[in-house]
Formats: C-alpha cells, structure tokens, sequence
C-alpha cells in the first residue's frame, strides 16, 4: 500500500530520523492473485478487484505474466473507469492486481499498484494492504546507498530491500527483506514462474487461499473475491505465513513468528464486506451480534431502530432481534455515490451525504427512533446524518454506534485521521450527543465487541483506535520482545541533557522508547519530542516504577509520564506496559520558519 512521503506532498513536514507526519493518515487497501495456467487469468483477476472495490475507489491495477512478459493496465478511478480503455490482453499463467484508496496528495498514476523491480532473478511484481512503521529509516538508509525510488509508497520501500537482496532463492530474499520491516502487511506478488501471498506475523490485515475447480490458486483480501471467481475457500493464510503457488503445487512456510496476534478489528466493524470470513467467523453473523450487544447495553425508550445504509443494517437487524423493536428502513441510499469515509477531501466527504442518502418521512415523522451506525470517526457525516432524519419530523433520535469511541487514529493502514480531527479525542459522550443534536448516545462497549468477534480475552485483535491494549511494534521476527532497531534509524539532532539521578532510576527500569515510525532505545528520550505522537515508554511488567512521574522539562518544552499502576495494569500486555509521553510542541524555531516562508513565495 502507500504510506507517502512528506518530502513529496504539499501540508507535509519530514522529521529527522525518516518520521513523516502527514495531515491526514494512510490508506486501506484489496489485493488480488491468482496462479491458473489455461484459465484468463486476466479477466478473472479483474472480477476478484471488482469483489474488492469497497476497500478503494480511488485507482486499480491488474498485471499479467506468462514467465517471460509482463502485460500491465492501471487507471485511475473505479474499476469500471481505470480499464475503461484497456485490460491486459496477454494469456498468462498469473496474475495479481490491487485496488487502493490513498490519502490526499499521493492520488497519482506513479503510484498505482502492482509495482516492479527488475534484478538479476528476473522481474518481480508486489501489491500491498497495509502500513510499514520504519519506512522513513529504511527508505532514507537504501537513498543514501544509491536506490533509486519512482514512487512515494511504502510498499516500493519493501520491493527493493526484496531486489537488492543477495540470496538465491526467491523466497529466502523476501523472508530476510520483511525480517527488516516493522508494521502492517499483506502481500501479493508475482514472479516469472511463481504467485506469492503472505501476511505479516502481526496479522493485521486479512489474506485468504482459495482453489478454483481447474486446480489453479487464488489469494485475496477477502473470500467474497474468491466468490467471484468461483473459487472455494481453503483457508485464511496465517499470520508470518509465505504461500507460494508456482508448476510445482503450492508450497507453505512461516517466515515471521509473534506471541501476540493484531487482527484489525476495524475489518469486523466496517470495511470488510458482510458476506465475507474473517478469523473463520461470518462478517455478517459477526455484526449481527454486535447489534444483539448493543440492544442488551442500550437503555431508553423507542418506536423503532433503522440502519445508516450500508454498513450499519446488519447490527441493526441484530438490535431489532434482541430489543424487540421493528426494523425500519428510514433513509434511502443512493447507489451512485461512492464511501463518504474514505474519500480523501473533508469537502467532497460532506457533500456526499446530502447526495447519499435522503429520509422516508412516512416511516419516520413522530417516532422516536433507534438510528444504528458502525462508528463515529471525524462527526461530520454522522451530523448531516442526524440533521436529515430530524427534518423528517422524529419526536426522538437515539444514536447507538456498534463500536467504542475511536480516540485514536490508526497506523497500520486505515485513514482514521490525525487524532485532533477525531472527535472522540477531544469530546466526552454527552459533548458528542449534544454536538450531534441526539436525545441520547451509546457506543457498544470495548467488553461487548470483543464478545461480538469472538475475541473475550482480546487475544488476537488489535484496537489501538480506541486505546484498548498497547502493542510492541518490533515484535515477531524471532528476537526479544523489548527488541530495538539499529542506532542508525534513530533521530540524532536534538542535544542531551543531564538527567536528575530520579530519572535515571525510573529510565533503568524500562525497556524501550516507542513511537509511529518504530521502537527507539532510551538514549534517544532527549529528542523524543522530534517524533510523530504518541511516543511512549514501555517497562516490563515486572520492572515497573513505583515513583508516580516521570518529568523531563527543557526551555519551551516538556515530556511527562503520568500514570497510576492499577490502571497502568488494567490495559497492559502480557510482556509490557506503556505510558505515554505527553508533549507540549517548543515554539517554533525562527530560522526554519524564516525559510519556509521564503520557500513558499
């Protein structure tokens, strides 16, 4: 997928050490691959991206290969759209695509996927869900060494470690490249004679394997895609697992291993589609049960429940099953107008819902209703929303969301905003509700998703959005669990200072220094300011500090650590604890801003 880089986009500023802090965070992706010789490979790889279209609307690229040519189309757009002209003509035996949702500034034709390098092994393709965290340090690290980079994703930084690699085979070139790599990925990529998925150990993003009645192999985001192509579904591809399909059969092998596991919960409550699996469990049976949550939590009086169209109706179905209450279709969508949450301009995003969506007032005028949504992100769609439905004449709008406040913004691939645009960030529940102009409000809670997915003890999801437990990023890859990157990825700029003796016993006792971009030793405490939020330190939990604050105050500029321990244990891992850094941004330096505004005229 496509992290971009500050240097290369308007609004953007780059920090030493390769942190990027851009205005609005990453993109969400579908990948598509397919191994079948005989078969129109080309074709039914378009069919797959069609099935993924949901997770990105903004460009779509399918390539092509017979071993010894490759035959690429890229559009921007919808499928319909991007290969309006042409679709890849040539009878392969393999083929992989992508459809990509990018964040503005890096909407352009460079960065469509599938991508290419070409080495002494031949060519090899790469389309890629997900968000690397160290991709700043490792681009910054193969620039300096003479790398040349056409694109600004991420997905280009993994492709060429995978290129510049000195094994023999294939797959020990990519498993030692991703061994460098921190973050979220799964990965389709293509060969002269094979086609390649894998997920990262973390398993973040989903990846399935089916098999189509020829014999041929399917891999994609989502089993609705295998649907398409009438492929059964094998399995979901493990997390730190390498599938390769080639002449030989399909062949499987774990590259990456983590005691803990990341599953985006976020592909449970929004973005996959319903009539897909995830975690061997019914998307749509998953919201249902979200909806049965909420009905059991929501306390209030009501006429009916009705759904935000599309994505809120299976939970409603679920809390009209579980309350009682009858289903009522309230607004109607409007199936031309594409996702309002994932379209990269604030404006274009509001303006969508007045065109999406549009109130049945017979159904609605003098009842007090039940509206069910997945969640509240930035307010903005759920404000249009709200004021529609109360201009058809409701006596009383409760809104019950089937997800918790997401406070948080996401860094594994998910465009939830910077955190100040989240309104959950910076409002209490009845700041929301009265904001949004409801009689009442109520978020599923963190114990009720988990329950929903299948998940109790939270042993294989990751809700970092909503702060639920704090992970290691430098997990997985066969090394300690407190294990830190090489001092060259780390920032350098900014001068130590002497620390109090306080300090240094509390600093002793932790482990590491975590931020985005990666996990940093503790050396670097006197320039964590210079890193993107939130930067943490993270103890063991046997090490943790009895002293109740850590200080560390500088001229205009201050890094705390305040904590209780018994709620410091409540969200910790079983290895760690984090504790946040909170941060007072320093005035800013004059001579810079001297030099940007010169470089802005």
């Amino acid at each position: 997928m496509d992290a971009p880089y500050a240097h290369d986009r308007p609004g953007h500023c780059r920090e030493p050490g390769g942190a990027f802090l851009p205005n609005r965070w990453r993109e969400e992706c579908g990948v598509f691959g397919i191994w079948a010789p005989g078969e129109a490979v080309g074709d039914l790889c378009y069919l797959g991206l069609f099935a993924l279209q949901h997770r990105g609307q903004e460009s779509a690229g399918i390539a092509v290969t017979n071993g010894l040519h490759i035959d690429e189309a890229k559009g921007m757009g919808l499928m319909t759209v991007a290969f309006r002209e042409r679709r890849p003509a040539l009878a392969g035996h393999a083929a992989i695509g992508h459809v990509r949702y990018s964040t503005y500034g890096s909407s352009n034709f460079t960065n469509i996927q599938p991508i290419f390098a070409y080495s002494e092994g031949g060519f090899i393709g790469l389309a890629h869900n997900g968000n690397l965290t160290n991709a700043g340090p490792l681009r910054d690290r193969m620039a300096a060494a003479g790398s040349v980079f056409q694109t600004t994703t991420d997905s280009e930084v993994m492709l060429n470690l995978i290129a510049l690699s000195r094994e023999g085979d294939i797959l020990k070139r990519i498993e030692k490249s991703l061994a460098q790599v921190t973050g979220a990925y799964s990965l389709v990529m293509l060969t002269p004679d094979r086609m390649i998925g894998l997920r990262d150990p973390m398993g973040y993003r989903p990846l399935c394997l089916g098999r189509l009645a020829s014999g041929g192999w399917v891999v994609a985001s989502e089993s609705c895609a295998l649907d398409a192509v009438k492929a059964e579904m094998v399995r979901e591809i493990e997390p730190g697992e390498l599938v390769a399909v080639g002449a030989g059969g399909m062949e499987s092998r774990i590259f990456g291993k983590s005691d803990l596991l990341q599953g985006c919960i976020f592909e449970h409550i929004y973005f996959a589609r319903p009539d897909s699996v995830l975690d061997g469990k019914s998307v749509w049976r998953t919201r249902f049960e979200m909806g049965r949550q909420l009905a059991r939590e929501f306390s209030g009086d009501a006429d009916l429940v009705m759904p935000v169209p599309d994505t809120g109706i299976t939970a409603a179905l679920g809390f009209s099953a579980e309350s009682g209450l009858p289903y009522v279709e309230g607004l109607i969508k409007n199936r031309y107008v594409g996702r309002s949450f994932i379209m990269p301009e604030q404006l274009s995003r509001e303006t969508a819902v007045e065109m999406k969506l549009n109130p049945i007032r017979a159904n609605l005028e003098g009842k007090r209703v039940v509206l069910i949504d997945d969640s509240i992100v930035r307010g903005t769609t759920s404000a249009r929303i709200i004021s529609l439905i109360r201009r058809a004449g409701t006596a009383a709008v409760h809104l019950c969301v089937s997800s918790p406040p997401i406070t948080h913004p996401c860094y594994y691939g998910i465009d939830t905003s910077v955190r100040r645009e989240l309104i959950a960030s910076r409002k209490t529940v009845p700041e929301i509700r009265d904001f949004l102009r409801l009689d009442s409000l109520h978020y599923l809670s963190k114990k009720g998703l988990l329950e929903a997915v299948g998940d109790p003890d939270n042993g294989k999801s990751c809700m970092e959005c909503f702060k639920w437990r704090l992970r290691n990023h430098g997990i997985g890859y066969g090394g300690p669990e407190t294990a830190s990157p090489p001092a060259a990825a780390m920032p350098v700029r900014a001068r130590p200072r002497r620390m109090l003796p306080t300090e240094q016993a509390i600093l002793g006792s932790a482990s590491f220094l975590k931020a985005p971009q990666g996990d940093f030793p503790l050396s670097t405490i006197s320039s964590a300011s210079r890193l993107a939020s939130p930067v943490s330190l993270v103890f063991p939990i046997e090490k943790l500090p009895d002293t109740p604050t850590i200080r560390m105050d500088r001229p205009r500029r201050k890094l705390a650590c305040p904590y209780r321990r018994d709620a410091a244990r409540v969200s910790a891992s079983p290895f760690a604890v984090e504790f946040p850094l909170l941060r007072r941004d320093p005035a800013p330096n004059r001579r810079e801003y001297a030099s940007r505004a010169a470089s802005q005229k």
